[in-house]
């Protein structure tokens, strides 16, 4: 069954605060606590998208794929006035600058266990449809409490069969989500029909948490009354910090174990810096 109806829920709660022109200094914190539950958001012109359980459209009711729960950002703007009243070439080098932080924050997004079979990927658990026609959200369900965390584990060696494919001698990167792949592995079962009733939505798990900092550098220069200069300069991921990826695809699913948990790419980009000079006049 193909329908665009469905229903969801988001509830947040928000708090923001303002320091405008405190000794040079305006800055801005926002921060939001919030919950995103539905069944699937997708565009009304999808026609390739299925309801999970075509008698009961709760079953598929659960976290969506943007249901970040905790974000932050904070943005600095500071010009300091040390130099204020200084007079000639030094006023004019020291004086005029402006340093502008932006840090931002989150939470994982939700990640999906997934399970395949054949070419019935995901789909087929609760007899919805034939997944070379759709597809739909399905998601392994736990044998255990969950204990496996949610951050990235540099430098492993995997042994046994489970999450083999992260060692850098398989042609990995040394880097997974799990510190025990095969204890978190053997804590998830495929979804069986008439005992679950539930898909787990766009994910029972949680991605890795991020976080960013950018900075931007400006200077004025005033030559005469009506000539001036402005100096930009613009750093993305100022510090250069790596953000590995969450683990996707054939990394996240009981059919291919020896990829569990595997990270292969990165989710953030190097540090990237523009210059820029504008005269006015």
């Amino acid at each position: 069954m193909e329908t665009s109806g469905g229903y969801g829920n988001y509830n947040a709660a928000f708090v923001s605060v303002a320091v405008r022109d405190w000794h040079g200094v305006t800055a801005q914190s926002n921060f939001t606590w919030s919950h995103t539950l539905g069944t699937g958001a997708v565009t009304q012109s999808t026609s390739s998208y299925t309801v999970l359980d075509p008698w009961d459209i709760s079953a598929m009711y659960g976290p969506q794929t943007f249901d970040i729960r905790f974000l932050f950002n904070q943005s600095v703007l500071w010009e300091p006035h040390f130099f204020k009243d200084q007079k000639g070439l030094v006023g004019r080098l020291l004086d005029g600058w402006a340093f502008v932080p932006l840090f931002t924050a989150r939470s994982g997004v939700p990640l999906r266990v997934t399970i395949q079979s054949g070419v019935n990927a995901n789909c087929q658990s609760f007899g919805e449809m034939n997944c070379n026609e759709g597809s739909t959200y399905e998601n392994a369900m736990f044998l255990t409490p969950y204990k496996g965390g949610n951050s990235a584990h540099k430098n492993s060696v995997v042994t046994g069969t489970i999450g083999t494919n992260t060692n850098p001698a398989n042609g990995g990167a040394g880097i997974n989500m799990f510190s025990d792949p095969a204890a978190v592995y053997a804590g998830f079962r495929r979804l069986i029909l008439g005992l679950d009733h539930n898909g787990g939505g766009a994910g029972i798990l949680r991605g890795m948490p991020t976080w960013n900092l950018d900075l931007s550098i400006a200077k004025k220069f005033q030559f005469t009354e009506r000539i001036g200069m402005s100096f930009l300069a613009q750093f993305a991921n100022v510090l250069n910090k790596f953000q590995a990826s969450d683990p996707t695809g054939s990394s996240l699913t009981l059919d291919t174990p020896g990829s569990f948990g595997n990270i292969t790419s990165q989710a953030n980009t190097p540090r990237q810096i523009e210059f820029g000079v504008r005269v006015h006049f």
